[in-house]
């Protein structure tokens, strides 16, 4: 962790973030109705970062914590009890009292992703049939604690990190340049200090993201901050085409659902001061309705461009099955015709690689074809970090294949020294009696005691996985010039990671 990290992580983990003055109001109400059920008062909170990390914070400092983890707030106001309550609305400051202009409508706009957020992931986990969907919508939730925290304590350095966004930097490059760290990476530290849900930390950063749990909390928070934008931009669209692949449904259908799931959660908030990203929905629905009306008036003999969706009218009308279905263009209509309700049949899902899994194959692929690897593995850490488990292989020959490969990391090995840092590792002839006793037995039968290089890869200061490479047989030696071009590739892909 590097300094100003620590710095920031210290000055901000005793800081309670302020909760809205409506959940305080209506939490002060229910105290005083006899017959309030926990489950009355966990729909009051639900929607309200502030309030429900308060509940996470004390429930981890009581004595007598329970055994089993607490992923959600409905789990956790039965054991936190009525006393607890009562002391919240006695020690959160109401948001509104305690912020005015800009830092204030920062720290809004961050509660109100926050709470869209949640909701679109508690949605998407019923869909799929996740066993608990209310964890879904605390992790996303509590996705963006260290800009809701930076608010607080730093809102003029944040506005200074969002012009650089707007000049065209990239958030982490932004948020580097202003503060010394990522978002993501001050998340992750308070995260740990606060001892929140698994899940809040697994959907931080790339490293986590080929776990579905992880990547559908991801995409919400992804689609949360993009559609507070514009729902017709580009990035709004990618997120979108995105959720399609990721639930395995056409682009269209998936539009609909994030509609659907967008005016659900105005239903849900309209209570609470937050941006409502539902009215920003109808007038861009609208405006894209509107536009192909007006082009029909000007040029009567072109054919009515509109996106199925209604949402955009930059791409052409594709079908000729639904061309076929509209009127002549000699009886011009004043009103758009109807979007087809299924998507053509003949297009193809548009593929979009994680971006890990891009970087990790060009290099993978890289060390076959120029270098003379035979064999290469990238391994990630499991999502408990108790063990390497093979992600990716190329490989050649009859040997026991790296598929099988995992390692623990409960214990002190090779793997455990490695991920301390970013490092690489020359294993030869020369230091093999020293390395081989620290290869853990199950790792050994599928490495063999061959010549290999293995180098540990980082995302900013969070170890991700190890990089391995051999020639293949147990005869084949290394070269300087091996080791030298592995290490650079390593180091490549860390910085690529980084953009």
């Amino acid at each position: 962790m590097s300094d100003a990290l620590n710095s920031w992580l210290t000055r901000l983990a005793n800081k309670p973030l302020p909760a809205l003055q409506r959940t305080l109001t209506r939490v002060r109400d229910l105290l005083n109705q006899p017959n309030a059920s926990h489950s009355t008062f966990a729909a009051v909170v639900q929607y309200d970062p502030g309030f429900s990390l308060y509940l996470f914070q004390q429930l981890n400092r009581q004595p007598n914590r329970p055994r089993e983890p607490i992923c959600n707030i409905h789990n956790a106001l039965p054991l936190i009890g009525m006393g607890l309550l009562e002391r919240a609305v006695m020690e959160l400051t109401p948001l509104e009292s305690q912020l005015k202009g800009p830092a204030r409508r920062g720290l809004l706009g961050c509660y109100s992703r926050a709470a869209h957020a949640a909701i679109y992931a508690e949605s998407i986990a019923q869909r799929q049939g996740q066993r608990h969907p209310k964890n879904f919508a605390t992790a996303a939730l509590l996705h963006e604690l260290a800009e809701m925290s930076l608010w607080l304590a730093a809102p003029e350095q944040l506005r200074d990190m969002e012009r650089a966004i707007s000049r065209g930097d990239g958030r982490e490059d932004a948020a580097l340049k202003t503060f010394g760290f990522t978002l993501e990476a001050l998340n992750l530290a308070l995260g740990g200090r606060w001892e929140l849900p698994e899940l809040v930390q697994e959907a931080q950063g790339l490293f986590n993201s080929f776990q579905p749990k992880a990547l559908s909390v991801m995409l919400c928070i992804a689609l949360a901050r993009s559609s507070a934008e514009s729902w017709s931009g580009e990035e709004t669209q990618e997120n979108i085409e995105l959720l399609g692949e990721f639930l395995n449904i056409p682009e269209a259908k998936a539009q609909a659902l994030s509609h659907q799931i967008a005016v659900a959660a105005a239903h849900e908030l309209y209570t609470l001061p937050l941006p409502l990203t539902a009215f920003s929905l109808a007038r861009a629905v609208a405006t894209a309705a509107s536009r192909p009306a007006k082009a029909q008036h000007s040029t009567p003999k072109q054919p009515p461009r509109l996106k199925q969706t209604g949402i955009k009218a930059t791409k052409p009308a594709p079908t000729p099955q639904a061309v076929k279905r509209a009127p002549p263009p000699a009886a011009p209509r004043t009103t758009p015709p109807t979007p087809p309700a299924k998507p053509p049949p003949t297009k193809p899902a548009k593929a979009r690689p994680n971006p890990l899994q891009t970087i990790i194959a060009d290099s993978m692929r890289e060390l076959k074809q120029r270098h003379g690897m035979q064999r290469i593995m990238f391994s990630m850490l499991t999502p408990d970090r108790k063990q390497l488990k093979a992600r990716f292989v190329i490989e050649t020959g009859q040997q026991a294949s790296l598929k099988d490969f995992q390692a623990p990391l409960t214990q002190t090995n090779i793997f455990t020294l490695l991920l301390q840092k970013p490092q690489p590792l020359w294993l030869r002839p020369d230091n093999m009696t020293k390395y081989l006793p620290l290869i853990p037995e199950q790792a050994i039968s599928v490495l063999g005691g061959r010549e290999c290089l293995m180098m540990s890869i980082f995302f900013g200061d969070k170890p991700i996985g190890v990089l391995y490479a051999d020639k293949g047989s147990e005869k084949s030696s290394l070269s300087m010039e091996q080791f030298a071009n592995f290490k650079a590739l390593g180091i490549r892909s860390m910085k690529q990671l980084r953009r």
